[in-house]
């Protein structure tokens, strides 16, 4: 297509009116349509969306398919132009390209995959994790072992298991030998028991008994870990502990002030919500990500003369260390900290806001059903029917509430972003820096649909 053709083609896309139809036969204005699509698919917005599906309904033979009386060819051109889409609709799938099922089979592949750069560290920290099992029987190696490679395949942006090998690569220089893979491996120990017992605590029908000894196994080896390296070292020691007591703190008040009773399909809105305190609350109980990049920065300082301890080599924080170079340091370890809290509250808001009905049907007030709650409490002041009320409950969150939600995980990813810009001791930010950037896409993405949704929503009623 020329430049003079798209310009034709995006004025009869923008037509406000039927014209945009471009054929009076059906199959012309389908093949038409795809013809688009594979020059320059963003002219397909969800507003012309929203009048092919209006041209569809008023085409449909039975609800979603076949069309056109069931013509073959046409049928072809319609199923053809909606795979362009992502859209497979069951009843036209005999219409549909025969390489269909070789796309689900892409889409069904969850598997992380791990860069060249990457793969060292990995291997290596299975090679620990290995050793560090082998003590037990092996039945609890098994499941062990699963729930280990669980943790690391569901974690798509692999900070689980990298935070270390990226804090590395950041600062530009080499660490301790294996220390981004070991901070690595106990960092999957954390996040495999925090999921396990969040199950539990959340009444998750994935909640399994037998994974308790697991995520007690881990949580065990985790606290040995950093009570082993912080044990000579009074200052990180304190502040181990307080991260911890105030983790565990977290998840009490979270089971104490965050949950909802349902009762014959009804949401019984409490007198109190929950203050999550500018989000405070909902860093705490994952806060445990943290003390690895915080280890790490602790013993890259070999220098003697600022408190290196002569049995583990562990930079050392004293009131008498007042050194101006101390001090940057000081405020480095400090920014990792609040970058790492920032990406964390960032990424849990982005959860809640996907998570929304789930945790709504399931009595939890996460911090988007809280927000829902507040901004709406005058149309659902004591109950919502999560059957009558669902369809109401979902436009107001999408429309209203899902934008505030986005927005705010932007602001914090942002934050991120500037604790790294504000740490001196980085000299490859992009390692990190891809992490809030991440966060940042998916909150702008579930803006963009949003505003699509707004666009269809016009077309299709024509308001």
């Amino acid at each position: 297509m020329n430049k003079k053709i798209n310009n034709q083609i995006k004025d009869k896309l923008s037509d406000t009116t039927h014209n945009w139809i471009f054929s009076k036969n059906t199959k012309d204005t389908f093949d038409t349509l795809y013809k688009i699509s594979k020059e320059d698919n963003s002219l397909i917005n969800k507003g012309i969306m929203g009048k092919v599906i209006k041209l569809l309904t008023n085409l449909e033979v039975k609800e979603g398919g076949p069309y056109a009386n069931g013509d073959i060819k046409t049928n072809t051109s319609i199923a053809r132009f909606l795979a362009t889409q992502d859209i497979y609709l069951p009843n036209m799938l005999p219409f549909y390209p025969k390489n269909k099922k070789e796309k689900d089979r892409q889409k069904e592949n969850t598997e992380i995959l791990f860069t060249k750069e990457e793969k060292p560290t990995i291997d290596q920290i299975f090679i620990l994790f290995e050793d560090t099992i082998k003590e037990l029987p092996d039945y609890f190696q098994k499941l062990a072992t699963k729930v280990f490679q669980n943790t690391i395949k569901d974690n798509k942006d692999k900070q689980m298991s990298l935070v270390g090998f990226y804090l590395e690569k950041s600062l530009g220089k080499k660490l301790q030998k294996n220390i981004a893979s070991k901070i690595g491996m106990i960092n999957i120990f954390f996040w495999s028991a925090f999921i396990i017992y969040d199950d539990f605590w959340d009444e998750d029908e994935k909640a399994k008994p037998e994974l308790l000894p697991i995520a007690n196994f881990f949580s065990r080896i985790y606290t040995d870990f950093f009570t082993s390296a912080l044990n000579q070292n009074d200052s990180f020691k304190k502040f181990f502990h307080k991260l911890m007591n105030r983790l565990d703190g977290a998840n009490l008040w979270e089971l104490q002030n965050c949950r909802a009773k349902i009762e014959n399909n009804f949401f019984e809105i409490p007198e109190v919500l929950p203050d999550y305190q500018d989000y405070e609350h909902k860093y705490e109980p994952s806060s445990g990500h943290i003390l690895g990049p915080v280890l790490i920065l602790c013993t890259m300082n070999k220098d003697t003369e600022h408190g290196e301890d002569a049995n583990t080599g562990h930079q050392t924080y004293t009131k008498e260390n007042n050194s101006a170079e101390h001090n940057n340091y000081k405020n480095d370890i400090e920014n990792i900290i609040l970058f790492f809290k920032y990406l964390l509250i960032s990424m849990q808001i982005n959860d809640d806001m996907h998570d929304f009905e789930e945790d709504l049907k399931r009595g939890h007030i996460s911090t988007a059903v809280e927000l829902f709650l507040r901004k709406k409490q005058k149309i659902f002041p004591k109950k919502i029917n999560l059957i009558t009320d669902l369809p109401k409950v979902r436009e107001y969150f999408w429309f209203d509430i899902m934008p505030k939600l986005a927005e705010k995980s932007i602001k914090y990813a942002e934050k991120a972003i500037e604790s790294i810009h504000n740490t001196s001791i980085i000299k490859n930010p992009k390692y990190l820096l891809a992490l809030p950037e991440r966060c940042k896409k998916i909150s702008e993405d579930a803006l963009k649909e949003r505003d699509s949704s707004v666009d269809f929503i016009k077309s299709y009623f024509g308001v």
